[in-house]
């Protein structure tokens, strides 16, 4: 696995990756590269070599509004809202 990563609450399923994922030898954290916690909104598993570019180009992201939200959407600030 080279990165996956998600906005949203989704515990339930993303325990069990994460620790695969960690035992793997990736980097899991949120979008703020804090280890990530289970109540996090945001999570970012990536090779060691991409993670840094990853946070990078999410930096730019901006999640859709929470009354629109579609389980792990976001888009460019500014970028026209697809549905």
């Amino acid at each position: 696995m080279d990165l996956f990563c998600e906005y949203g609450h989704d515990d339930d399923n993303l325990l069990p990756g994460s620790l695969i994922t960690r035992e793997g030898g990736a980097r899991v954290t949120d979008a703020d590269e804090t280890p990530w916690p289970a109540a996090s909104l945001s999570f970012i598993a990536a090779a060691p070599s991409l993670h840094a570019d990853v946070l990078a180009i999410l930096a730019g992201l901006q999640p859709v509004a929470a009354d629109s939200v579609v389980h792990g959407t976001a888009r460019l600030a500014g970028a026209p809202q697809v549905m």
